[in-house]
């Protein structure tokens, strides 16, 4: 029940770029990540997130464990095209 709730990352988090092709790309500790999409079945092991517009996946053990994440309460919520984009502080 995690979809469409955004996050705070307390540490570094390694993600998968399969859009760019970058392979695994750290997302930064601080970084606010929303959740598009969780695992369906008990075999899926991929998160699949957006981070500043990009869409990336991560393992569902990096983001379990609460001590990782903390519930992100923003005073506005992000542009569509990506976080941050609308100039907004």
């Amino acid at each position: 029940m995690l979809t469409g709730k955004q996050f705070k990352l307390l540490k570094s988090t390694p993600a998968l770029d399969g859009v760019s092709n970058r392979g695994w790309v750290p997302i930064p500790a601080g970084a606010v990540v929303e959740v598009v999409a969780e695992p369906r079945g008990s075999r899926e092991r991929l998160v699949e997130l957006l981070w500043e517009g990009h869409a990336v996946s991560v393992f569902a053990s990096d983001l379990k464990g609460s001590q990782e994440i903390t519930t992100y309460s923003a005073a506005r919520k992000p542009a569509s095209s990506g976080y941050g984009s609308t100039g907004a502080a």
